[in-house]
């Protein structure tokens, strides 16, 4: 769930295209049957949000599906039961979802199992941009915060949420609509761009002969204006999976099959993975539609169908045993009609067939028993060793991500710092690569001072070395020279700490690594979480003085791989390219626990890198 950097203060509009101002009767512009819909309703535990909303406030038709989000999960079912009274004429169900299709009304309905909210006002708050912050009931109307009517009302997108948590059809979404987003912001999209977001000097920064290396907090709250002609679309395409249910109204057997769906399709690399639909009933299937409610929707809370989750379970009727005589009874109905009919059908084709197999068994005995041998091989040694994931961000991904472990607990976040960030290292390399400490680092372990293959300085946040602890465990942020551990970031890496900031303001810590050739290397190991905050995230940019379209050898390896043989790892060893201007973050509780990593060797030549690390630390 996003997280909120400023709290909203949410007002209740005087003027309600819904209910007219004080009572007074105004001309509503939405669609007459949508309007009586929407105040047909009661609103016991469940509210309309968002997109739908912002529509009624500029008091204009509903460009979207109508979005219900119900709040407590117990309540889900009950209020399933009021929307079938409107007599949808098809479901279609989704992990965290129903979709309806209501007679007469041009828009579909959704609604959502969101129970992971306190209230409304807290839903709200927790969508991606500033002019979905809004609800409606029938109690109160609407309410909306302040910041979403001037998003709404100024067709501006100021964003308070961490830019790693948007999901990038909702970018096409809101231009659509008319929204226009902030230079700051496609300062951090500019990959999406054809054109890339170039950094403008303001006046007041040429007159103080000021050269930002971003957008400069002068302008970078204006808009910047990008339409849909100005994307590369091929970077905002959804990946989905199919689900493929045999038989859908057998729910025992269809929960496995969605079960076994899911957990592959999980496991595709990409942060723009979207819900599947699962199936499809009519209005007079209902019974079996709140089955699946009972089952899956009500158990897999989100926000809107861009999310998948990190996990998904299941209800009463889920069960790991493979029975299908539970199928229904109209299904046996039909199989015992027509039983009598293909026996006599069955008893030829036998016939037949052994007469073929008769003739051609001696053929093929010897063949079946190779194929058998080296099945058993094979099978022997997949369940014994794990494949090594060689892997390198495609060029038309903006971001991507890497599950380690089968709950994905533990997993690899890859993206790309902006254009005009990348330029800015290769333009001033040198001089970063020089600022290196005059020793190489060292560390402590069990109260001695070890240097290692590489120079490093951390910066900001940076934990003290207890004399106790030490004697114990390892120490890797320096040796018992401490002085410059809390220093300011230098100048030149100031742009990227500016940056990461941006993604998530929890980063207050930096550490700072410098590789001089093939021969410089950071040994398998785990990062020291003490001192960080709960389930803290670790980010890593590598840089160098090389484009990031170069040959491959000249980058070094980011490489991943369990601590243990019994590990629950799905891979052997992950290899990432660390290429000019890449971000690797290592995410969730059981990384550091459960997997180490390292930058190796390397067996050919190759030139100096920076690599800073941005760890989120207690203050």
């Amino acid at each position: 769930m996003p997280t909120i950097s400023q709290p909203s203060h949410h007002v209740n509009l005087s003027i309600d295209p819904l209910r007219g101002k004080d009572n007074a009767k105004i001309e509503c512009k939405v669609d007459r049957s949508i309007v009586n819909f929407i105040k047909s309703l009661s609103y016991d535990g469940y509210v309309l949000a968002g997109d739908p909303v912002a529509n009624l406030i500029e008091n204009v038709n509903i460009k979207g599906p109508l979005k219900f989000y119900v709040l407590d999960r117990k309540k889900y079912i009950s209020v399933l039961d009021e929307f079938k009274s409107k007599n949808p004429e098809r479901y279609t169900i989704y992990l965290s979802m129903i979709e309806m299709e209501i007679p007469n009304m041009s828009v579909s309905v959704k609604l959502f199992a969101s129970s992971c909210y306190s209230s409304a006002k807290h839903l709200a708050e927790s969508f991606d941009f500033d002019y979905r912050r809004c609800y409606y009931t029938k109690q109160i109307g609407i309410t909306a915060s302040e910041q979403s009517l001037q998003s709404i009302f100024a067709k501006s997108i100021i964003n308070t949420v961490p830019y790693e948590s948007i999901h990038l059809v909702r970018i096409i979404e809101a231009l659509n609509l008319g929204y226009s987003f902030t230079r700051r912001f496609w300062n951090h999209f500019s990959p999406l761009l054809k054109n890339a977001y170039s950094c403008e000097i303001c006046n007041i920064c040429r007159v103080c002969k000021k050269q930002p290396t971003t957008v400069c907090q002068h302008i970078a709250e204006l808009s910047y204006p990008v339409c849909i002609d100005d994307l590369r679309l091929l970077r905002f395409e959804q990946a989905t999976f199919d689900v493929e249910l045999t038989d859908p109204k057998n729910i025992p057997k269809s929960l496995r099959q969605i079960k076994t769906s899911f957990t592959l399709g999980h496991y595709q690399h990409t942060t723009l993975l979207k819900q599947p639909k699962i199936t499809r009933f009519n209005n007079n299937e209902y019974n079996i539609v709140k089955k699946y409610a009972e089952n899956i929707v009500v158990h897999n809370p989100q926000v809107d169908e861009y999310s998948l989750g990190m996990y998904f379970d299941f209800g009463p009727d889920w069960t790991e045993n493979d029975n299908d005589s539970t199928s229904n009874k109209e299904n046996k109905d039909v199989e015992s009609d027509i039983e009598e009919e293909e026996v006599e059908e069955k008893e030829v084709e036998e016939e037949v067939e052994e007469e073929v197999e008769e003739e051609i068994e001696e053929e093929v005995e010897e063949e079946i028993e190779v194929e058998v041998e080296e099945k058993e091989e094979v099978e022997k040694v997949d369940s014994s060793k794990k494949i090594t994931l060689e892997y390198n961000l495609d060029e038309s991904k903006f971001e991507d991500i890497i599950y380690l472990n089968s709950n994905k607990s533990a997993y690899i976040k890859i993206s790309r710092i902006p254009d005009v960030l990348q330029q800015y290292a290769i333009d001033n390399f040198d001089k970063m690569f020089e600022s290196h400490p005059p020793d190489r680092h060292k560390i402590i372990m069990y109260e001695q001072e070890i240097e290692v293959h590489r120079w490093q300085q951390c910066y900001l946040n940076t934990p003290g070395c207890n004399l106790e602890v030490v004697k114990s465990q390892s120490y890797m942020y320096s040796g018992y020279d401490t002085t410059n551990n809390c220093n300011n970031v230098p100048e030149y890496f100031a742009p990227y700490y500016k940056y990461m900031k941006t993604l998530d303001e929890r980063y207050n810590q930096v550490i700072a690594n410098w590789y001089l050739d093939k021969n410089d290397f950071i040994s398998p190991h785990s990062d020291c979480m003490r001192g960080t905050i709960p389930d803290a995230s670790v980010a890593i940019i590598s840089l160098y003085n090389i484009l990031a379209d170069a040959p491959e050898q000249n980058y070094r390896t980011f490489s991943i791989a369990p601590k243990m043989e019994w590990t629950d790892s799905l891979y052997n060893r992950v290899n990432i390219l660390a290429k000019h201007g890449t971000i690797i973050t290592m995410c969730g509780e059981r990384f550091q626990k459960d997997f180490t990593h390292s930058i190796r060797k390397e067996d050919v030549e190759v030139g100096p890198r920076i690599s800073l690390s941005f760890r989120q630390m207690l203050k």
